[in-house]
């Protein structure tokens, strides 16, 4: 990691003064063992020895113990992302973490290859699509219909309606597949 990286300060850990530190996210591997929560500045010697694989050697689908912000686990969706399960104010949802090469958005460190790959069948995406609330059918927006177009639509038909309430259709098979794997479940390795 370049040297941009890092600012001058204390380790969190070692509790060593002036000296190159970074700072780590929610879930932090401790050298002695264990995990720490909370944003932490690292020395070298204290940070998590989980390696940054670099974007070309991931697999797409395949699962990875991950050391960012927001994630523990995530399936790499062969764009740079991660995702996987987010808790925020106690609501659960997929939520994608960039590659740290991935520019200035990226923001997982560290990776490890758990050897699990996502079955075929379960789509590598967080929404799959969106749908009317109060119909169940798949909805799509054409542009705002002052702009000349047809705003929200049924796909199935084709017919705008401002009645549609649209809302997104989770990835319910991608989440219980991550969430059995994130707690140890039967798939777990």
């Amino acid at each position: 990691m370049s040297p941009s990286h890092y600012e001058n300060g204390s380790c969190s850990n070692c509790k060593r003064e002036n000296l190159p530190v970074r700072m780590y996210g929610t879930l932090v591997k401790l050298p002695e063992g264990g995990y720490g929560f909370g944003d932490r500045w690292l020395c070298d010697s204290c940070a998590p020895r989980l390696e940054l694989i670099p974007q070309v050697k991931l697999i797409k689908g395949r699962l990875y113990k991950i050391l960012c912000r927001n994630l523990k686990t995530g399936i790499y969706d062969g764009n740079g992302g991660f995702i996987g399960i987010r808790e925020k104010l106690g609501s659960c949802y997929l939520f994608t973490e960039y590659h740290f090469d991935h520019g200035h958005i990226g923001t997982v460190r560290g990776m490890e290859d758990t050897g699990i790959q996502l079955p075929d069948g379960i789509p590598l995406e967080t929404r799959l699509g969106s749908e009317d609330q109060i119909t169940k059918r798949p909805v799509a927006f054409d542009r705002p219909v002052a702009e000349g177009g047809k705003g929200w639509f049924f796909t199935d038909t084709g017919e705008a309606s401002e009645a549609i309430w649209p809302c997104a259709v989770g990835n319910m098979e991608l989440f219980k597949f991550l969430k059995d794997h994130e707690a140890g479940g039967e798939g777990e390795k």
